[in-house]
């Protein structure tokens, strides 16, 4: 019988998980805010970046999550 914690090959993706969602929304929120003024572009290009980000982590929370990153419950959960 083997400890599934001492695994050598394996990551546990609960430890990095809720960080790394939390990350993308702190970067979601900064682009929103700050790139209309960093970029050489129509304002709606930030706003849809943002947009971009955001519905990469909720694809991803489909995916790869039972619950969501922002730790709403989902529909089928």
């Amino acid at each position: 019988m083997t400890n599934e914690t001492n695994r050598p090959n394996e990551i546990n993706v609960e430890v990095f998980q809720r960080p790394l969602g939390e990350l993308a929304e702190v970067l979601a929120q900064k682009v929103k805010r700050e790139a209309p003024a960093l970029l050489r572009a129509p304002n709606f290009v930030a706003a849809d970046l943002h947009v971009l980000i955001r519905q990469a982590m909720r694809t991803y929370d489909l995916l790869f999550t039972s619950t969501p990153m922002n730790g709403e419950r989902s529909v089928a959960g």
